[in-house]
């Protein structure tokens, strides 16, 4: 896509059309949203008024000032939709009329956004299937999203081959233990079973880089067909003891809504907060003061080792990011093969309904089933983690303690008659124990905690 933008620019100079567009950033979810997306590409037409005449400029700003009041009051869920209200293809068409030149209107990565459910499609939908002269729309999307049915489309996938091949011949060009007909060799048969996912290069570039010994073809032989077997391949050769782990990470990458630290998979996949144990004793025995213990006081190291387990277990699905902690997937491929609704649901930590295996088997690495994603077991799963950790001592101390004290100490500072904290209320604010004061208001505060978590 990024391509046809630079070449539509290229063409579109002379000829004084406006090629307006928006790219999905995998490390910003703000861009996965309707608003964000709307708003972003009215804005970007609505910046080229600014050298038009005085009376083409206050008629687009009526234009955006009247989609924004019925943006907001949609948002408000005040009153109903009334037939005044302008919507955000009625804005972006008025405007382009306004300036009486082409626009090009670029989206990209359409199925990666968020909340597309909510009206992102409809409304580029409505520039395409009404276009004025001047507006031709393209959309950037997998095949997978829903209400794009009536519209014109073409296929790429079947034209990939080339760019397959020429990524290929890149990448095998720097292993210096191939020969000129070994990288010819591997490079066909990567091109030929890579299909038309470009990820598969990337993972056949990685097998291909790991020890092998002649002769090449029966090396090749190994590589497995299409990216829905490669990605099939890499969990049944996971170590079994980093399995769950990943298949962890796995779910709550694809399934939670936001970002995925390493702190928060960590705690799920080691039941840190499932279970009651003496930990909360023994910090209080020792005198620190737990709830104010946060992940950054934990240790780097700590940290490290967590991010080289995950690394371990599932480099080729999952990125962790060094600073933030942030997991994500590799590529969007990763979400469509395991996020299957059609096979049954195998995910770690999941105890209502999981195939179960013996000893054996989970020492041998053998699958019970093909692991899957399912929506249903997958937030069932997540939203059971939550449930357990809000109701576990430890985690209350350790992340719900201060907004406890913040909490009862407004609940003071509110009284009518300026009442001030005694003394058995302000030592609850001062000290970390569990007294009958310190949890005055643990019911509301854990509300807001579960209201951060989910």
């Amino acid at each position: 896509m990024a391509a046809v933008v630079h070449e539509l620019q290229l063409r579109s100079a002379d000829k004084g059309a406006f090629v307006l567009y928006f790219f999905f950033n995998d490390g910003d979810d703000t861009t996965k949203r309707i608003e964000q997306i709307l708003s972003h590409l009215l804005q970007q037409v609505y910046q080229l008024v600014s050298q038009h005449p005085t009376e083409t400029i206050e008629k687009s700003n009526k234009l955006v000032s009247s989609y924004m009041k019925g943006n907001k009051s949609a948002k408000s869920g005040q009153g109903e939709s009334k037939k005044e209200d302008v919507t955000f293809a009625d804005a972006f068409r008025g405007i382009v009329e306004l300036l009486g030149k082409p626009a090009y209107v670029m989206v990209d990565a359409l199925d990666e956004c968020m909340d597309r459910s909510k009206g992102l499609v409809p409304s580029p939908r409505e520039l395409i299937e009404e276009p004025l002269p001047l507006i031709k729309a393209v959309v950037c999307s997998r095949p997978d999203v829903d209400g794009l049915d009536q519209i014109s489309t073409i296929k790429v996938e079947g034209n990939n081959g080339p760019d397959i091949k020429l990524n290929a011949e890149t990448e095998l060009a720097t292993p210096p233990s191939f020969t000129a007909y070994e990288r010819e060799t591997a490079t066909t048969k990567v091109v030929e079973k890579a299909g038309s996912y470009f990820r598969y290069v990337d993972l056949a570039i990685g097998f291909l880089k790991q020890p092998w010994q002649r002769p090449l073809k029966r090396h090749l032989e190994q590589l497995p067909e299409g990216l829905e077997a490669f990605y099939e391949q890499i969990i049944k050769k996971t170590d079994p003891a980093y399995l769950d782990l990943l298949k962890t990470c796995l779910t709550w990458t694809i399934l939670a809504e936001g970002k995925v630290h390493v702190a928060e998979v960590i705690d799920v996949y080691s039941r840190a907060y499932v279970t009651e144990d003496d930990d909360a004793q023994r910090f209080q025995d020792s005198g620190s003061d737990y709830g104010a213990l946060t992940t950054s006081q934990l240790g780097t190291e700590s940290d490290k080792l967590f991010i080289a387990q995950i690394r371990t277990a599932g480099s080729a699905l999952l990125d962790v990011d060094n600073e933030s902690k942030v997991i994500q997937l590799r590529h969007n491929t990763v979400a469509d093969h395991f996020l299957n609704t059609s096979s049954h649901s195998f995910v770690a930590g999941d105890d209502i309904g999981s195939p179960r295996q013996c000893e054996t088997c989970r020492r041998a690495g053998k699958s019970a089933d093909k692991f899957v994603v399912t929506e249903k077991h997958g937030h069932l799963s997540i939203a059971t983690a939550i449930l357990k950790h809000l109701q576990n001592e430890a985690f209350r101390r350790r992340y719900l303690l201060p907004y406890e004290r913040v909490e009862l100490k407004r609940t003071y500072e509110d009284r009518p008659d300026g009442y001030e904290l005694d003394e058995k209320a302000q030592e609850g604010l001062e000290k970390s124990d569990t007294s009958e004061t310190t949890g005055v208001n643990t019911a509301a505060s854990a509300s807001d905690a579960e209201h951060l978590a989910l």
